[in-house]
């Protein structure tokens, strides 16, 4: 899953939502790092961006799974 770190907008105006100043059409979810479990990991890439990815080798569900479990930790961005 691609993340921008930080803030919503560090994310492309492509992808930022236009309640934010973007073009884009989907909703923004916040959450802080802090809060990522172990099962998942987050690598960094060129910031402001970074993944969200398994923590190790495993099926899709599994990951997949991973990902809905910290949904209640999300909230929407209102930057």
């Amino acid at each position: 899953m691609s993340v921008a770190l930080d803030a919503a907008r560090n994310l492309p105006k492509p992808r930022l939502p236009r309640s934010l100043g973007g073009e884009g059409r989907d909703p923004v979810f916040r959450m802080f790092t802090d809060y990522v479990p172990r099962t998942l990991l987050l690598r960094l890439d060129r910031y402001p961006h970074a993944l969200i990815e398994p923590g190790r080798r495993c099926p899709l569900p599994d990951f997949e799974s991973a990902l809905t479990g910290t949904r209640s930790l999300w909230s929407k961005a209102h930057d």
